[in-house]
């Protein structure tokens, strides 16, 4: 099993908070996509709450050489979210701020880690041109893989 030293963990923890500094087999959901077809491993996922936090860990990763793999829903159908040469992964679900759904622009300002099915959610008109399986676990930056 990969591990980061204790002093990187620490300043992570002291960035985004302990709970959100995930080790061991805490982090196995975030070593696989959701089709089971792609697999890596990870020596922590890092959950920041909101940009100036993503900000931060990049920073101090950067700093000590470690690649960083970001993942949204880990929806994607190509891997792209997935740790496959030992990256941290940098979960974006704490991210799940919001805004109003403008159905004339057809656009919603939201974060990283909002999920189509919160969208949905939010206003239930938008959610007739969204199929239920996908949107619960899509964000809306990826594409939802339509049936």
């Amino acid at each position: 099993m990969m591990t980061l030293p204790g002093a990187l963990l620490r300043a992570l923890a002291g960035i985004v908070g302990e709970p959100h500094v995930l080790t061991g087999d805490a982090t196995a959901g975030f070593a696989v996509d959701w089709t089971g077809r792609f697999r890596g491993r990870t020596p922590a996922t890092v959950r920041p709450k909101n940009t100036a936090e993503v900000a931060a860990v990049l920073a101090l990763c950067t700093d000590a050489g470690l690649p960083v793999v970001p993942q949204g829903g880990n929806t994607g159908l190509v891997g792209g979210g997935v740790p496959l040469h030992g990256e941290v992964v940098l979960s974006l679900t704490r991210l799940n701020q919001l805004g109003l759904v403008d159905q004339e622009a057809s656009q919603a300002t939201a974060g990283a880690g909002v999920t189509l099915q919160q969208v949905a959610d939010a206003d239930p008109g938008w959610s007739k041109t969204t199929p239920g399986t996908t949107a619960r676990r899509c964000s809306p930056g990826r594409r939802a893989p339509w049936p």
